[in-house]
C-alpha cells in the first residue's frame, strides 16, 4: 500500500471514531478508494485482489462480512470492505445495512456501514432513505440519517435535499439541510447559497454557512472568499468567512497563511493562522517553525510555538523540544515542554527527565511528573515508580503516584497493594493517599470482596486505612450498609474522618434515618463531625425539620456544631431565626462569632436592617462583653456603607 493510501487510512479511522464533519469522512473514503484501487493492482496477495468476494446470497453475504471484520490489520479490513460491496447489488447492500444497525457503532461498523451506505445510494438512493427511516431510535437512527445524506450530497446533491422536505421535524430538516448544502456548494454554489439565504435566523443557520464554505474553501478557496465577500454584511458573512478560513488552512495551509498578511488584526486573522500553522505542523513541520519564528508580535509567536510543539511532538518529540528551547521564554515555553514530554518518555524516558529539569516547580512541574508517568509505566513500570518515588515531596507527585496506583490496582490489586505497603514507614503521606485510591478501586468492583481483602491486612495502619477506605467507597451507594460497619470499626485516627464521610453521604439521601443512627455514637470529636456534615446536608434540602431536629440535641459542642451550619446555610434567608439560634450556642466565643456574622450581614441590607440588628442585641440575652463587641461590628458596617 503506497504512503498516501495509508495516511488517508489513519484520517479516516479517526473521522469516523470522532465527532468531526461528515464531509471530511467521505472525502476520505472516496480518495482511499481510488488509492486502494491502484495498490490493489501491485499487491501480491490473491486476498487483496478485487473480485475475490462475489454478491450471493444473504446468508454468504452476511458470512463474508463477517470474516472482514473479524480481520486484525485495517489496511487489508478496509481494502477488502471495498472490494466486497463493489460486488453488492441493491439487496444485498441494503439487507446488511439492516444487520449492522441492529449492532453497537463501535470503529470497525461504523466504517462497514459508510462504505455500504455509499454503495447503496449509488445504486437506489430511494431505498437507502428507506433504510434509515427503519432504523430505531434505540440503535442510532439520526447517526443513519446523518451518514446517508452526507453520502446522498456528494452523489447527488439537488435530490438529497430534494429528499429532505419530507421529513416533519423541523430542527431534522435543517440538521439534514446544513449537511446537504455543505457538499452542493463545491458542485451548484448558486442553489447552495440560495438555499442557505432561505433557511431562518438560529444557530443552526450559524453551522450551515460555517461548515459550507469550509468545505468550499477546501475545494477551491478562491471562489469561496469570493463569494463570501459578495455576501450581505451580516453575522452570516462572518461565519461564511471563518469558514472558509477554516477549509483552506486545511487545504493549502501555506497559500492560507500568505493570504493572512494582509487581514486586519482580528479574530478571522488569528482563527486562519492558528489552524494553517496547525496543519502545516503536521505536513511539514521545519515550514511551521519557519513560519511561526518570523511572527513579530511576541504573544502571537508563544501561542503558535505551543501549537507547533504539540503538533510535532507526536511524531517527533525530540526535535521540536530541542526547537523550544530556543524558541520562547517563560509560562509558554514551560507549557510547550510539558505538552512533549508524554510522546518523549514513550520512547527515551531519559531524555523526558533531563527536560524535567529544565521547568521550575509548581503545575507545569507537576503537570510534567504525570505525563512522564504515564507512558513510562506502561513500558516499565518498577523504573517509572522508582524514580518517581525519588523526586521531591509534593502534591503533584503524591496525585501521580496515585493515578498510578490506582490504574495499576484496576489490572493486578494484590501487586499494587504490594507495592502501597513498601511505603507505610518512608513515606507515609502518600501511603494514606494509596491504601485509600486501592480501597476505592476494589469497592467499585466488588465491595464484599474489598472488605474481605481489607480486613485480611497485617494488623497495623495499613490495614485501618484499607477499611476505612472500603466503608466511605460503600457509602456512595448503600449508606446503611457503610454505616453498620462503621459501629464495628476500631476507634482509632481514621475513624473520625470516615464517620463524618459517612454521614456526608447518609443525610445527603436520608437525613431522619441518619440523625436517628447517631444515637449509637457517644459524644466527642467523632460525634461532632458526624452532626456538623448532616446538619449541613439537612438545612440544605428541609430547614424545618432541620431546626426541629437540633432542639432535640443537648446543649454542648455537637448542637453548636449544627448550629453553625445552619447560620451558613440559612443566614441570609431568615437573619431573626439565625440570630436567635446563634445566641443559644453554648461556647461563648463560637456564639460571638456565628452572631457577628449575622449582624454584620443585617446592617447592611439597609437603615431598617441596621435597626433591627441593634434592636436584637439589646433584647438578646448577652454577657455585656458579648454586647458591645456585637453593636461595635454593627457600627463598622454602618460606616463603612456611609464612606463608600
Amino acid at each position: 500500500m503506497n504512503m498516501r493510501a495509508k495516511i488517508l487510512l489513519g484520517m479516516l479511522v479517526m473521522a469516523l471514531a470522532a465527532s468531526v464533519p461528515l464531509f471530511w469522512q467521505w472525502r476520505e473514503i472516496t480518495r482511499l478508494r481510488i488509492d486502494l484501487a491502484k495498490s490493489t493492482k501491485a499487491a501480491s496477495s490473491a486476498a487483496h485482489h478485487a473480485g475475490q468476494f462475489s454478491s450471493g446470497s444473504k446468508e454468504a453475504n452476511q458470512a463474508s462480512l463477517k470474516n472482514i471484520l473479524s480481520q486484525h490489520n485495517e489496511v487489508d479490513r478496509l481494502r477488502n470492505l471495498l472490494d466486497f460491496t463493489s460486488t453488492l447489488d441493491a439487496s444485498g447492500a441494503r439487507a446488511l445495512l439492516e444487520d449492522l444497525a441492529k449492532l453497537p457503532l463501535n470503529d470497525k461498523n461504523r466504517v462497514a456501514i459508510n462504505i455500504l451506505i455509499d454503495r447503496l445510494v449509488h445504486l437506489d438512493p430511494k431505498s437507502a432513505l428507506d433504510w434509515a427511516n427503519t432504523v430505531p431510535n434505540a440503535h442510532g437512527k439520526q447517526q443513519m440519517l446523518n451518514m446517508l445524506f452526507y453520502t446522498w450530497s456528494n452523489v447527488d446533491p439537488s435530490k438529497a435535499l430534494d429528499a429532505i422536505g419530507g421529513f416533519p421535524n423541523a430542527k431534522l430538516r435543517q440538521d439534514l439541510s446544513n449537511m446537504v448544502i455543505a457538499n452542493m456548494i463545491t458542485t451548484d454554489p448558486q442553489r447552495a447559497i440560495a438555499e442557505l439565504q432561505k433557511m431562518p435566523i438560529n444557530t443552526l443557520t450559524n453551522n450551515s454557512y460555517w461548515n459550507a464554505f469550509a468545505n468550499w474553501a477546501n475545494n477551491d478557496p478562491n471562489a469561496a472568499l469570493a463569494a463570501a465577500l459578495a455576501l450581505p454584511p451580516t453575522r452570516n458573512r462572518l461565519l461564511a468567512m471563518a469558514g472558509m478560513a477554516n477549509g483552506w488552512s486545511m487545504s493549502d495551509p501555506v497559500a492560507a497563511l500568505a493570504w493572512s498578511g494582509n487581514l486586519p488584526a482580528d479574530h478571522l486573522r488569528d482563527d486562519l493562522v492558528t489552524n494553517a500553522v496547525t496543519t502545516l505542523s503536521q505536513m511539514d513541520p521545519q515550514a511551521a517553525v519557519d513560519y511561526v519564528n518570523g511572527v513579530a508580535n511576541l504573544t502571537t509567536r508563544q501561542q503558535l510555538t505551543q501549537i507547533v510543539a504539540s503538533t510535532w511532538g507526536k511524531d517527533d518529540p525530540q526535535g521540536a523540544l530541542s526547537w523550544v528551547m530556543n524558541a520562547t521564554t517563560g509560562q509558554a515555553r514551560d507549557s510547550a515542554i510539558v505538552s512533549l514530554l508524554g510522546p518523549l518518555s514513550e520512547t527515551n524516558p531519559q531524555a523526558a527527565i533531563s527536560a524535567l529539569a529544565e521547568l521550575p516547580d509548581g503545575s507545569a512541574h507537576d503537570s510534567a511528573l504525570k505525563a512522564i508517568t504515564a507512558n513510562w509505566v506502561l513500558q516499565d513500570r518498577t523504573a517509572a515508580l522508582s524514580w518517581l518515588e525519588n523526586q521531591p515531596a509534593s502534591n503533584g507527585r503524591t496525585s501521580v503516584l496515585s493515578d498510578t496506583v490506582n490504574t495499576w490496582a484496576s489490572s493486578d490489586p494484590d501487586a499494587a497493594t504490594a507495592y502501597a505497603l513498601t511505603l507505610q514507614n518512608s513515606d507515609p503521606s502518600t501511603f494514606n493517599k494509596l491504601m485509600g485510591t486501592i480501597a476505592y478501586n476494589r469497592e467499585s468492583v466488588d465491595p464484599n470482596a474489598a472488605m474481605t481483602w481489607a480486613q485480611s491486612l497485617p494488623a497495623d495502619q495499613g490495614r485501618d486505612l484499607a477499611i476505612n477506605g472500603v466503608v466511605v467507597a460503600i457509602s456512595s451507594n448503600d449508606p446503611q450498609q457503610a454505616w453498620n460497619l462503621v459501629t464495628q470499626l476500631p476507634s482509632d485516627a481514621n475513624l473520625n474522618s470516615t464517620v463524618a464521610q459517612v454521614m456526608g453521604k447518609w443525610s445527603a439521601q436520608n437525613p431522619a434515618a441518619a440523625a436517628a443512627a447517631l444515637d449509637a455514637l457517644p459524644n466527642g470529636d467523632t460525634n461532632t463531625n458526624a452532626i456538623s456534615n448532616l446538619a449541613k446536608n439537612w438545612f440544605t434540602s428541609d430547614p424545618n425539620a432541620a431546626s426541629q431536629w437540633v432542639n432535640t440535641l443537648p446543649a454542648g459542642a455537637s448542637r453548636d456544631a449544627a448550629i453553625t451550619q445552619l447560620v451558613a446555610v440559612e443566614g441570609s434567608n431568615n437573619l431573626p431565626t439565625a440570630f436567635n439560634w446563634a445566641s443559644s450556642m453554648s461556647d461563648p466565643d463560637d456564639s460571638t462569632t456565628q452572631m457577628k456574622k449575622i449582624v454584620t450581614q443585617w446592617a447592611n441590607k439597609s437603615q431598617d436592617g441596621e435597626a433591627a440588628a441593634t434592636a436584637a442585641v439589646q433584647n438578646a440575652n448577652l454577657t455585656d462583653q458579648q454586647r458591645a463587641s456585637l453593636l461595635n461590628a454593627i457600627s463598622k458596617t454602618i460606616a463603612a456603607k456611609a464612606g463608600k
